[in-house]
């Protein structure tokens, strides 16, 4: 417990700059020896949540904060809030977190009380625009509906770090 606070912060917001400058496009489009018009945007003045304010969760709300963006956030128990998330609160307000969020990060242990934390419901709460960034367990997410709001465009896109199997089938859609 605790020792992941880094590299599990630095990786979400690596995340959340490719997301953001649309860096799988223009390495794809750089591939292809094409020109395509992108829409990249700022991070700054975004909102974050984060599902899980523990050591990595508190280490992604420093760094987020810095570059300007807007921390919400939820944790087990709701202690002192501190100076750099915006809006803290306990489990039962993460239907408020996924409608304000432009990035949702899912930094949670991954027991069985988190499998299938995030399923349709969640995901219709989250805006269009908005990505989702799995950094808990594989089954923190169920895949088959993941694959249809991706599909659907429920939401704008999703980085995962983690899968219900490992490693990802090749067959598998995600």
């Amino acid at each position: 417990k605790g020792i992941h606070g880094t590299a599990f912060s630095e990786f979400a917001l690596a995340a959340i700059f490719l997301l953001a400058k649309k860096l799988a496009d223009c390495i794809q489009a750089q591939r292809e020896k094409s020109w395509r018009r992108l829409a990249p945007f700022e991070i700054a003045g975004k909102t974050l949540g984060i599902i899980g304010l523990g050591t990595a969760g508190d280490a992604l709300a420093r760094k987020a904060k810095a570059l300007g963006m807007r921390v919400i956030a939820t944790r087990r128990t709701q202690n002192a809030r501190p100076d750099y998330v915006d809006q803290l609160g306990t489990p039962e307000s993460m239907a408020e977190l996924l409608r304000q969020s432009d990035f949702v990060v899912l930094l949670l242990a991954s027991v069985p009380s988190t499998f299938n934390i995030i399923g349709a419901a969640e995901l219709r709460l989250m805006k269009p625009s908005a990505y989702l960034i799995n950094l808990t367990g594989g089954r923190a997410i169920e895949e088959t509906l993941l694959v249809r709001a991706l599909k659907e465009r429920w939401i704008a896109g999703a980085v995962l770090d983690a899968f219900a199997t490992h490693p990802l089938p090749r067959e598998s859609e995600l």
